[in-house]
């Protein structure tokens, strides 16, 4: 280690070490019902953001209701109190703040894309659907407002439209990951088995230790009565399966599966944009 990066490593140290106490301070207020004696917006919004890279949601919900109470004309207020609820289960009330927060910016590309996703929770696909194709209309080449409308044309069985979303999103972004796993899927659903597998082959391509994508070509395999291929696969699922997610309980609700196995490809328990597709705080 040269001179410069042992003064870098210690720099990001001690900005690490400053934030963590920046953070445990900001618990501190919420919890002893200070957050009145806030008056800067700027450092609300800090605890806000610190809060929900944190997965605090809780304590970032009720930051984020003070923040609208504070500055009631913030969209960007609203929308992470939106983030917050959305996280805490709470989707009829997330829905509200984000179509608060769409009234104050009706161009913003992440309030439109959460209040999508939220009625797609709620299960109200035609909603989410509205939501997406307005989006869509102000930004007509991003690949994630595509993926998931994609999502929720799957969730209704829509898969010949779901497979054109899936496509436009594809080139525009050649590399999303989830993106060829879900066209795999759809494929699937189609009938299109070869076309299936070359879509779950470049998910591996991108993601080689995917389980869910080795146990479904698999699957496809045992569709097209390649046994001996289809075996291999979910050798390989297996493997993958015991050392990268049992021991974390990632995934539950799996089981191998024998003589059973050419039925439908297994789908996670939930799929949403960005990262398992579920609303976080990374989507900000």
């Amino acid at each position: 280690m040269n001179e410069r990066d042992f003064f870098d490593d210690n720099y990001d140290n001690s900005r690490q070490s400053e934030r963590n106490e920046q953070l445990k301070h900001s618990k501190r207020i919420i919890d002893q019902d200070q957050l009145h004696s806030i008056y800067d917006t700027e450092e609300l919004d800090d605890i806000i953001n610190a809060l929900l890279d944190e997965g605090d949601f809780k304590r970032a919900l009720k930051a984020a209701n003070y923040m609208v109470q504070l500055a009631p004309y913030s969209g960007d207020g609203w929308f992470k109190r939106g983030v917050a609820l959305a996280n805490t289960g709470n989707f009829d009330d997330a829905v509200a703040a984000f179509e608060k927060a769409a009234v104050l910016n009706p161009s913003d590309l992440e309030t439109i894309m959460h209040l999508g996703i939220t009625f797609d929770n709620l299960g109200r696909s035609q909603d989410a659907l509205d939501a997406y194709n307005h989006a869509l209309s102000l930004y007509p080449y991003d690949d994630e407002i595509r993926f998931c409308k994609a999502i929720t044309l799957e969730r209704i069985e829509r898969y010949e439209d779901a497979e054109q979303e899936l496509e436009a999103c594809l080139s525009i972004n050649p590399d999303h990951q989830e993106a060829w796993y879900e066209l795999g899927y759809c494929k699937d659903m189609l009938g299109k088995l070869d076309e299936s597998l070359t879509c779950y082959d470049k998910h591996i391509a991108l993601d080689p230790y995917s389980c869910n994508t080795w146990y479904n070509r698999g699957i496809i395999l045992g569709k097209m009565k390649r046994y001996d291929e289809a075996f291999f696969f979910f050798r390989a699922w297996r493997r993958r399966y015991e050392m990268n997610f049992r021991p974390h309980g990632i995934i539950s609700a799996m089981s191998p599966r024998t003589s059973a196995a050419f039925k439908t490809p297994s789908r996670p328990p939930e799929v949403r944009p960005r990262s398992s597709r579920e609303i976080s705080a990374d989507c900000r």
